[in-house]
Formats: C-alpha cells, structure tokens, sequence
C-alpha cells in the first residue's frame, strides 16, 4: 500500500499551525508520516508550537513529530534542509504551509489520481481562497471540475504567464512522488521568491504532472504572508526563465501578459502602502500597456468575465 509524508514547514504562526493539525487529522485516508519542522525565529515562538501542540503530539505520537530546525534558514535553504532530511521515507511526499488548510478527503482523492495514470510524478490541486479566517468567493484555479495534464514545460508555465480563464494550482497543493522531489531545486538564485515555478518546471521533465480543478484544500492570503511582497527583480528574473525554458517570444501575448500582472500586483502594493505618486506613475503606464498590447486580446475578457463571476 502507498504511503505519504506530510511535511508542514511552520514559522511564526502558532495559531495557524493550530488549525491546520486538526485538518491533517480529519482525512479520509490518514497520512503515514506527519513531520512539522519548526524553522520559527526566535525561542519564543518555539516554545508557543509545543505548547499548543502538546495534545496533538500525544493523541498522535506514533505518526507525528515536531522537529526544530538547527538555525534560522531562509526559505530556499530551509526547503533543501528538509529534502535532504525528511523526504525518501515514503512513496509520496507534500511540502505544506502552515497557513493553509486540507479538505478531508484531500488524500484519498490524490493517492487515487495516481494509481489512475502510468507517468505521473506530481498532482496538484485547486484551492478555496480564505482571507485571514474568513472564506472568500472562489477558487485559485477558477475550474472547479475536471483535470488537466500536463506534459511540458510549456503547458506547465503558460498559465502562469497569461491572463486567461486557468490559473495553477499553488505549490502546498502538491504531492510528489518522493524520488522527484528529493532531486528538483528550489534555489532562490533562479527565481527568487518564485523558485517554486523553477522547481515545477524541472519536476515536469521527469514526468507528467496533473492539475485537479476540485478544490482540495483552502488556501489563506493574509498580512503577514511573505507572498504579499512584490518583488520586480524576481518577476523579470522568472520572466526571463520562463521565456527561456518554455520556449516563447519575447513579445508574445504570455509574456506580455504577465508583464501586467506584476504591474497589477505592484500598484496593489504601492496603494497598501500609500506611495500615492509612486501607485499614479505604474497606474499611468500600466493603462497606456493595456491599451497597446492587450485591449484586443481575448484573454483579457475571459480573465474579467472569471472575475466578474467569481469563478
């Protein structure tokens, strides 16, 4: 029989942590192997996750452990120390966040998903989207049924880059076989804080990966997730990889595309901030590329429509 670690990466936020465990231990099909690695930052917040985990780690002491990490790692270092450190023990693997949630029968559907097809060396799943604790309309995928399959690095990295009807599925949303994500690099040195894109990129060379449009898990935006931060260099960095590695034009509709969504998300971020002349200056020029380059394209509408219907 198929067995599964889940491997929680925690830092800082107990509460969260908290409300995650009681998701993992409600599947339909429960996990072998539950690893919390505690990469917290400072002593203090250490001792807030045995605190609150006490009662989980004595109703489950045979299948869970919480284990501290040796220093205070950066992101990409903390997921290659838990590579090199935790992944192999079973067929299957899941690098979750601490923040986000699992739908009880989250397991059982994507064990089932990979006895279905010869290949498959990952599936990730959609998501319902929570705002801090409440839950908002929607999903990250924007489908809600079906899957699809995906083959190459191009059909892995388009609906990232474009404004279309399918977003991906985000990266706790994945189960690995173990032997593949024991070997793929999550280095920074790539695509900074996307290096996740890179990882999965390399993952599908190795094999075919599904995407599975039924919501699985919950998926929390909140302020003090990391992912709020808009960071240009990482963009262009991604960008220029992604152009590179999924074999598109410079100027074609994904990369220009997603040339605007970093706009978008940049001037979310300067309003956030209140830099009102900075937010006017990338508004301006934000309006002026739309009217160029995607006032005619059909992804556009499609992408307003799935909003405007909160699919």
């Amino acid at each position: 029989m198929a067995q599964t670690t889940l491997i929680i990466s925690t830092r800082d936020r107990p509460k969260y942590l908290k409300i995650l465990l009681h998701t993992v231990f409600e599947q339909t099909r429960p996990f072998e192997l539950v690893i919390i690695s505690d990469n917290s930052s400072s002593a203090h917040f250490k001792e807030l996750n045995k605190i609150i985990l006490e009662p989980f780690l004595k109703k489950y002491e045979e299948n869970l452990t919480l284990i501290p990490t040796p220093e205070d790692f950066a992101s990409d270092r903390h997921t290659k120390y838990i590579q090199d450190n935790y992944v192999g023990e079973t067929e299957f693997c899941v690098l979750f966040h601490d923040d986000d949630e699992l739908l009880p029968n989250y397991h059982e559907t994507v064990l089932n998903i990979f006895k279905s097809r010869a290949n498959i060396v990952a599936v990730g799943c959609n998501a319902l989207i929570l705002k801090d604790q409440k839950r908002a309309w929607g999903t990250l995928m924007r489908h809600r049924q079906g899957i699809k399959i995906i083959k190459n690095r191009g059909d892995l990295l388009k609906p990232y880059m474009e404004i279309g009807p399918l977003a991906s599925p985000p990266l706790c949303g994945y189960m690995f076989k173990s032997e593949i994500l024991k070997i793929i690099s999550f280095d920074s040195r790539i695509g900074g804080k996307y290096s996740d894109v890179v990882a999965l990129s390399q993952t599908v060379t190795l094999g075919e990966i599904v995407w599975v449009f039924r919501p699985l898990i919950r998926y929390r935006f909140h302020s003090t997730q990391n992912s709020q931060a808009v960071s240009t260099l990482d963009f262009r960095n991604l960008l220029n990889y992604m152009v590179k590695k999924g074999k598109f034009e410079v100027e074609s509709i994904y990369a220009a595309s997603y040339r605007f969504k970093h706009m978008r998300l940049k001037l979310l971020s300067l309003l956030g901030l209140r830099k009102w002349r900075s937010a006017r200056t990338v508004g301006t020029y934000m309006f002026c590329f739309i009217m160029k380059k995607l006032i005619w394209r059909s992804q556009s509408y499609r992408y307003i429509w799935n909003k405007i219907t909160f699919k």
